[in-house]
């Protein structure tokens, strides 16, 4: 009987087991938290009203046959089901409710046109710079590396740009500016040079033509809970609350795995979805590698007794003196917002040590009236700050350069091994690990 070991319950290991489940007799699931899902979970408060962790609204890969895997047992009518996602960002102490990335029309008239020079004169899309640094100033000019992406950087990932991966860049923060008018950034567009700096004016143009998902009861952790039932319909044997303590192998081929309960398990392939670190340990292989550094990701939970003054999914903040990361407003998401309630949202924050949980919890609500989000006079309902000390690493250059390496290596040593999701160290967005996934595996099994 053939089976398979998948290492992870985050959605890259769940998405996986059941790709899995059609070339395997069996595939057995190792999650050490209690529960599958990763950061697609979803917290409920004592009055019932439910509110996400971190990634908040399940998209299309483009994929037909993996977007059947991730939503093809959904009841539509339960779902809000939509095209454009609505995010705006705050920058310059100015709400733009048109476009998530940074206005550079906000700089001042002297700062906006040398800034608008070096965009031009600045060469194509950098290709193999070493650092984020290099990238920005490649990209965008010094200016905006200095005054712009430096600043929103350090907020964001408490490191200087020279340090940071390109990758921090294209998962945190803005990838594109908006300048000019929308008349003539449409013809610049059209430019391979200038197309991927310049931003659409507003998130209607350009937008992709997948399809978002989210619950219109309960948080985005019911879909996890949609998964976890496919997975058990297709006979996934999970395994939450244990951690593989030890892993054998023989003639370039992994064997076995024993879990923290005694377990032993035999497989034919190994599926490793988290980073590679614990993997080398396990093997002893000694890379000497610094361990990935963590800041400190507080989510405050508000419930207000109003609707919210915008029509936003989620807004970012790029303001550096502001503690705000990203609000996301649940009873917004959809085609239209809830008139009904609960007005409820989350507010992410990053820091490098732990904040007094009642201080947070006042500075993301004075934020948010800063913002215009809420009502000046709106009344908080219920309110509570979870703070976690390693929700997210630090992208930076030294991490990526390490999960690489150890992903060559290790993958070199077994011909049984397939590292994918954290472990690559190549991508971050659920798109792209989903989609990278379902290829690798796809591209194994036809060999």
């Amino acid at each position: 009987m053939s089976r398979v070991l998948v290492a992870g319950g985050g959605i890259c290991g769940m998405v996986s087991a059941l790709q899995l489940s059609k070339y395997y007799d069996e595939v057995i699931l190792v999650e050490k938290e209690a529960s599958c899902g990763g950061l697609f979970k979803s917290y409920r408060n004592k009055d019932g009203v439910e509110f996400d962790y971190g990634s908040h609204i399940a998209v299309e890969t483009g994929d037909p046959d993996l977007d059947n895997i991730l939503f093809g047992d959904l009841a539509e009518e339960n779902w809000h089901i939509f095209r454009n996602r609505k995010v705006g960002n705050f920058f310059k102490n100015r709400l733009n409710s048109d476009s998530p990335n940074i206005d550079i029309r906000q700089l001042s008239s002297e700062q906006y046109r040398q800034s608008l020079e070096e965009l031009l004169l600045a060469g194509d899309e950098p290709s193999n710079e070493v650092n984020l640094g290099s990238y920005i100033k490649q990209k965008f000019g010094k200016l905006l590396s200095d005054e712009v992406f430096e600043p929103i950087m350090q907020k964001f990932c408490g490191s200087d740009l020279s340090h940071l991966s390109v990758e921090a860049h294209r998962v945190l923060g803005p990838t594109r500016v908006v300048a000019l008018t929308p008349e003539a950034t449409r013809e610049i567009k059209n430019s391979q040079r200038y197309g991927g700096k310049f931003s659409f004016h507003h998130y209607l143009e350009g937008s992709s033509p997948s399809r978002y998902y989210y619950p219109k009861q309960g948080g985005i952790g019911r879909w996890i809970d949609c998964l976890v039932q496919k997975l058990k319909d297709r006979g996934v044997k999970m395994r939450t609350g244990l951690s593989i303590t030890k892993i054998t192998d023989e003639n370039e081929k992994l064997k076995s795995a024993l879990l923290s309960n005694g377990e032993q398990i035999d497989f034919d392939l190994l599926v490793w979805t988290i980073f590679p670190s614990a993997l080398s340990g396990l093997l002893n292989m000694n890379y000497r590698l610094e361990p990935p550094q963590f800041r400190v990701t507080t989510v405050v939970h508000f419930v207000f007794d109003r609707a919210f003054k915008v029509d936003l999914h989620n807004v970012v903040c790029y303001e550096p003196n502001m503690r705000t990361f990203r609000a996301t407003l649940y009873s917004n998401i959809g085609e239209k917002p809830s008139l009904e309630p609960p007005f409820h949202a989350s507010v992410e924050s990053f820091s490098d040590t732990r904040p007094d949980p009642v201080d947070i919890e006042r500075t993301l609500l004075n934020e948010l009236k800063t913002m215009g989000i809420i009502d000046e006079n709106a009344q908080v309902l219920f309110s509570e700050a979870q703070i976690f000390e390693k929700a997210w690493p630090v992208m930076s250059q030294s991490l990526i350069e390490n999960t690489v390496k150890q992903e060559v290596g290790i993958s070199s040593e077994y011909s049984n091994l397939l590292l994918l999701g954290k472990a690559k160290g190549h991508s971050f967005f659920m798109q792209d690990v989903l989609m990278e996934s379902y290829r690798k595996i796809k591209s194994y099994h036809v060999q």
